[in-house]
């Protein structure tokens, strides 16, 4: 929402370098967990009748498949939160600032907001409205207004006067989820013309293939006409009119919605139910890092729980701690490239 095109540019680029942001870090707990089973030859534990690690006598009794999945567990989980507590509650608390709150501060400073709708009418909202009078000024004039800010001269950062919150979860009502689906068919209608197509009905969300980005087809350059560029513009207004209506109807999350995301009776808030036939759009206040859950971030800890299943299958079958966590390492590589190739695309 709103921003020059060079701005808007380096956000994008930003954003683009954020899709493969992890919650924690793969290479790292998998080269741990191997020094503790192999290294220091705590997979012995798994044997039906273990010896102490530093006994010369060799240990030829059978291993157990349900203690060699509870000691590898044990370190898979021990170690990988280990690391979570270490880097969440102390390097990003004390030492440095967490990527994502990062990317809230840079969009306050480039006077840009984000809307990334997850689902049609789901999704999360970073105000980054710029506090200040203008964002394209000079070097010494931008620290003068960080000093400014830094001083309590200037109104807090979060929308409605919020002093902490610029992130909100969004649940979209259905007057605008229909207005965006009208201009998403003229967008796409337009683009077709400009490539010389033949012009047709145009169904949201299907214009692209799952492996579509590895033939470079999403990275082709766009003509932008007239009239695409006053359909990007009506989208923007509508998103601002969005946001402005919010704006002093803030909600905070209570109970399960706060503490294990468990989406609000929203049939009650914002329909027929509720009195509204063609729903409001309703904005919860959220935690900063909850923005993230459209980039791999969002499915780092279901991705862990994968790997260390597929861990477990692959070891009590080949008994090779080894090949087994190789084989885990290339799948993530693979995800990896799919995930930042594909967000790249999209």
């Amino acid at each position: 929402i709103d921003g020059c095109w060079w701005r808007s540019t380096f956000i994008a680029n930003e954003l683009n370098e954020m899709q493969v942001l992890r919650a924690w870090h793969p290479l790292f707990v998998m080269m741990i967990v191997l020094l503790f089973l192999e290294g220091l030859d705590y997979s012995n534990y798994a044997r039906t009748i273990p010896y102490p690690s530093l006994s010369n006598v060799e240990n030829t009794a059978p291993t157990n498949d349900i203690l060699r999945i509870a000691v590898a567990g044990m370190f898979w989980v021990a170690i990988a939160g280990g690391c979570y507590v270490l880097e969440y509650y102390i390097y990003y608390r004390f030492i440095t600032v967490h990527p994502l709150r990062a990317f809230i501060d840079l969009c306050s400073v480039s006077n840009i907001s984000l809307i990334i709708l997850l689902e049609p009418q789901w999704g999360f909202y970073v105000h980054g409205e710029s506090i200040h009078a203008h964002s394209d000024i000079s070097m010494s004039e931008f620290q003068e207004n960080l000093k400014r800010e830094s001083q309590g001269l200037m109104p807090a950062r979060g929308l409605g006067g919020q002093d902490q919150c610029q992130t909100f979860e969004v649940y979209v009502g259905t007057n605008l989820r229909q207005y965006l689906y009208c201009c998403y068919a003229d967008l796409q209608q337009e683009y077709m013309k400009a490539l010389g197509g033949e012009v047709g009905p145009v169904v949201a969300g299907q214009h692209r293939k799952c492996f579509e980005f590895l033939t470079g087809n999403p990275g082709k350059t766009r003509t932008f006409t007239e009239r695409t560029l006053e359909i990007k513009r009506l989208i923007n207004d509508a998103f601002i009119q969005s946001v402005r209506g919010a704006e002093k109807s803030l909600i905070m999350k209570f109970g399960l919605h706060q503490y294990f995301d468990f989406p609000p009776n929203i049939l009650y808030m914002n329909g027929p139910f509720a009195g509204d036939e063609m729903g409001k759009d309703i904005y919860f206040l959220d935690d900063y890092h909850n923005w993230g859950n459209f980039l791999l971030f969002g499915l780092d800890w279901d991705i862990f729980l994968f790997y260390i299943l597929m861990f477990f299958s692959i070891d009590t079958s080949l008994h090779n701690s080894y090949a087994s966590m190789v084989i885990v390492y290339v799948i993530d590589l693979v995800i990896v490239f799919y995930r930042g190739r594909e967000g790249q695309a999209n």
